[in-house]
């Protein structure tokens, strides 16, 4: 799995990002607390995000593995990235500019 600089990365995209919202096994949405994604029972006080997702066009990654794809939380400079933990990688929210 690759992981890097999402915030160079991120900023050599440049499609229009496809908005898509998002749901757990459980049909709970994500909504945004400080920095971290919480899944919560669908209802109309709560607001849930909207994921946005861009192509990345990162030469270095290996090719036929897919379409990577860049993932944002719309209305917000936070995206997921992908890091190392020991042998496992582990996604985290962080700040990723696009523009």
């Amino acid at each position: 799995m690759k992981t890097g600089n999402c915030n160079s990365q991120a900023q050599e995209a440049a499609e229009q990002p496809n908005f898509r919202g998002i749901r757990d096994i459980h049909q709970q949405v994500l909504v945004l607390q400080e920095k971290t994604l919480i899944a919560v029972p669908q209802d109309v006080d709560v607001h849930p995000i909207s994921m946005m997702s861009i192509p990345c066009r990162d030469q270095s990654l290996e090719k036929d593995k897919g379409n990577p794809i860049y993932l944002g939380i719309a209305e917000t400079e936070l995206c997921l990235c992908c890091e190392e933990s020991g042998e496992q990688p582990i996604l985290k929210l962080k700040f990723c500019p696009l523009g």
